[in-house]
């Protein structure tokens, strides 16, 4: 997409929208490209409406999955190339609502055993035990681990809202180990490859897949399952929260 791509980056900077967001439609206005190998200027209401009609009785997408492309391709033409009569038809498709797969205490800690690193121990403890998105924990600085007042500073969460959630016992006592053992350099406790970046949300859900398959889980494990989860409010036979111990 070249200049257009950057341009409905900045578009989508100028409204506020997340740096996940901006990655998603990007992607999925890129994809709507490469399936006509065209530029977008020269496309409009037909091809969008094939595209997405393509989405769902060839690639069998979810109305999830749907949704989002729809909505980046409404932004592409309604904001990026001002063209909104192009995708005013375009609506939400119905999403059924699925009561999420609770891992048991065992199999948790069967799936933490089994992901080896205390570095993805750590963040996937941090999703579960303190209920936060994957993002938000591959996003967090050292500075945000508050071990006196026991609580963990979630900066620029979801429609870029900062707050405090409980930070379990066995979490810090995870997250201590971990930084003995790793030091990371700089204020990302989750650092990447290269400095300045953090840890991406597809490493943690590659790993969560491989420590599903190894420990023999027969759920579907995913990063946002785990926050459904909750360890806060999961609590052992017996009533003991499950990372409180």
């Amino acid at each position: 997409m070249g200049q257009l791509r950057q341009r409905m980056d900045e578009d989508l900077k100028l409204r506020g929208r997340s740096e996940n967001t901006r990655e998603t439609y990007l992607r999925c206005a890129a994809a709507f490209v490469r399936h006509y190998r065209r530029s977008p200027t020269e496309m409009g209401r037909e091809q969008i409406r094939d595209f997405l009609l393509h989405l769902v009785e060839d690639l069998k997408r979810s109305p999830s999955t749907y949704n989002v492309y729809a909505a980046s391709l409404r932004f592409l033409y309604a904001h990026t190339l001002g063209r909104p009569e192009e995708v005013a038809w375009v609506a939400q498709m119905r999403v059924p609502h699925r009561l999420p797969q609770i891992l048991s205490s065992e199999e948790i800690e069967r799936l933490l055993a089994a992901l080896g690193s205390l570095k993805m121990q750590a963040i996937v403890m941090a999703a579960y035990g303190a209920g936060l998105r994957v993002s938000e924990v591959v996003h967090l600085c050292v500075g945000d681990i508050d071990s006196r007042r026991m609580v963990i500073h979630v900066q620029h969460g979801k429609g870029d809202r900062d707050r405090y959630t409980m930070l379990p016992k066995r979490l810090l006592s995870t997250l201590r180990d971990y930084w003995k053992e790793q030091r990371p350099p700089g204020p990302e406790l989750f650092p990447g490859p290269r400095r300045g970046t953090v840890l991406s949300r597809e490493a943690v859900g590659m790993a969560l897949k491989q420590a599903a398959t190894e420990a023999k889980i027969q759920k579907r494990v995913h990063a946002h399952c785990l926050r459904h989860n909750d360890g806060i409010k999961t609590m052992w036979p017996g009533g003991r929260n499950v990372f409180a111990q």
